[in-house]
């Protein structure tokens, strides 16, 4: 009988061990829970995602390289770990190490991001516990990755290396001037190389109030399961002076929905909360929506195969980009229909297809005046009809997302990034 499946106790105890790895002994007592088989609550996965840039960003590395070797043997970082061990919250007090900081962006020329996370860590080591755990230090959120991959996509030269292959085109001159002022370059990348690693995982819930399991349970184990993938991308830039510009407008008319998506960032594990309950953020990542869905009718590619990385950065080292990229298990790497989609000439329409497409919804006005709807009321005027795509596609379970960011709000209260381009897109 099935009668009480779910709650009644089983002769055998829990392996101890997870199914990528090789049998070892285990003192695990828990007792086994049985859920049913399709239930989409027993496994929330956390990965990270990285491009591989090494011989794109060799210049980079070797800076990091250079600072981290720069950092350990300094006078200074003694006495700052002294300190970190007296006060639990040190991290967070940024006053306590910002003057190494900032002699190290003097010193190596690294953005201040990556700087300060370097001697973060560095503050952090000690021996043993570094060498055990390394590949856990050293910018290993998807915020730091990002940021890292930042300077190396959004560069004005191009690069012919064995998994990076990029051609930057400017649109000034070719593009109309109202489009050139947001989009400043467009960069075709012919072939990439991805790798996507499972740090650990989740049950029941996929926020915050459920812990995350790591993928060795806690063995201490050096390594990651994880699969590189190869494929094509458009990436976008958009233009710093433009995108501050309209954040110095909105940011006021928006102070209290903001402060409600930080809450709701700080609960889904959304880090730097401050980045990501954002107006940069939510318009770019509603702006990649609306390319995606579009050219998921031109690419030759399923809307479910193109993937986004949104480029987002507050910080000294401002950032504001979008790429759009199809990675498959295929050596081989690509079919080439992204690509040829993102030629200057063609993607002008695509754009402006996508935000003709974003100006209107089938289920407005009732959509285009919501204020919360989605995940935990992340989203704002934004739904299946207009803005939503597939669940591979997005990395933020289809939150964060408002299109009254892009286009403007029907009141007319908060003026969209690209508010004067619908009415020509239309």
């Amino acid at each position: 009988t099935f009668e009480g499946l779910t709650s009644r106790p089983y002769p055998f105890k829990c392996q101890g061990r997870q199914p990528w790895e090789r049998y070892r002994e285990s003192n695990c007592e828990s007792d086994p829970r049985v859920f049913p088989r399709a239930a989409s609550n027993v496994y929330y996965s956390q990965t990270r995602s990285a491009l591989d840039i090494r011989d794109g960003g060799k210049e980079q590395a070797g800076r990091q390289d250079a600072l981290i070797n720069w950092l350990n043997p300094h006078p200074n970082l003694q006495g700052l770990r002294s300190v970190a061990k007296l006060i639990p919250d040190w991290e967070k007090r940024t006053e306590i190490y910002q003057n190494l900081v900032e002699e190290a962006v003097r010193q190596f020329g690294l953005p201040e991001d990556v700087t300060r996370n370097a001697v973060i860590e560095a503050i952090k080591a000690n021996g043993s516990d570094r060498e055990a755990n390394s590949y856990r230090s050293g910018g290993n959120s998807q915020h730091e990755i990002l940021i890292s991959e930042w300077p190396v996509l959004s560069s004005k030269r191009s690069i012919k290396s064995a998994f990076l292959q990029t051609r930057p085109f400017l649109t000034k001159g070719v593009w109309p001037e109202s489009y050139c002022q947001p989009f400043e370059q467009i960069t075709l990348i012919d072939r990439l190389r991805e790798v996507r690693a499972l740090v650990g995982f989740r049950r029941m819930r996929p926020d915050n109030s459920a812990t995350e399991v790591e993928v060795d349970l806690g063995q201490g184990l050096d390594w990651l399961p994880g699969i590189d993938t190869f494929g094509e991308g458009i990436f976008v830039k958009l233009s710093e002076s433009y995108v501050s510009s309209w954040e110095g407008r909105v940011q006021l008319l928006l102070a209290e929905r903001m402060s409600q998506l930080r809450e709701a960032c700080i609960r889904w594990g959304r880090d730097p909360a401050d980045v990501y309950a954002s107006p940069r953020f939510i318009a770019l990542h509603t702006l990649a929506h609306g390319l995606l869905r579009r050219l998921a009718f031109d690419a030759g590619y399923s809307s479910t195969s193109i993937r986004e990385r949104i480029y987002c950065s507050l910080g000294g080292d401002r950032a504001a980009g979008i790429l759009l990229y199809t990675s498959e298990g295929d050596s081989e790497g690509s079919l080439g229909g992204l690509v040829r989609q993102g030629d200057l000439s063609r993607f002008l329409g695509t754009l402006q297809r996508a935000l003709a497409d974003l100006s209107w919804c089938s289920a407005d006005p009732v959509c285009g005046e919501m204020e919360h709807q989605g995940v935990d009321g992340m989203n704002a005027a934004a739904c299946h009809a207009c803005a939503l795509v597939g669940e591979t596609s997005c990395a933020f379970n289809n939150s964060l997302l408002d299109r009254r960011l892009l286009v403007g709000s029907i009141d007319g209260r908060i003026p969209g990034l690209f508010g004067g381009l619908t009415s020509e897109a239309s």
